[in-house]
């Protein structure tokens, strides 16, 4: 038994392309509804370009359950986390990521980690 579902991807891209803040937005706004949480509030997204020669957002949505993040980075790398003690099928964000990028999508990573084995119930 758990407090909830960690599902973290890495998903690496044949040909780099940029997402725009916009993309990242609406792509976590069709997330959360596809796994069927109830968000808090709109996502927040924020452009990186530091120290590094990578650009892209990292994105975040809350979720009643806790939250839906993203950081994408030019270079063709996307880290995604999927985090709820409410139960989802993470089959459905796979199937979203191959609706936005199709055959762009080099591989996928799935890790799942079950957390709060012992949060007190």
């Amino acid at each position: 038994m758990s407090y909830g579902k960690h599902i973290c991807l890495d998903i690496e891209f044949y040909e780099p392309q940029k997402w725009e803040g916009v993309t990242a937005y609406q792509f976590l706004i069709e997330l959360v509804e596809s796994i069927e949480m109830n968000p808090i509030g709109l996502p927040h997204v924020d452009m990186y370009s530091g120290d590094k020669d990578w650009t892209g957002p990292s994105a975040t949505i809350h979720i009643q359950t806790s939250h839906c993040t993203l950081h994408y980075f030019d270079k063709g790398y996307m880290f995604m986390d999927v985090f709820s003690c409410k139960g989802f099928d993470d089959d459905k964000i796979i199937q979203l990521l191959k609706n936005y990028l199709g055959d762009n999508i080099k591989s996928i990573e799935r890790h799942e980690v079950r957390r709060g084995k012992h949060f007190p119930w």
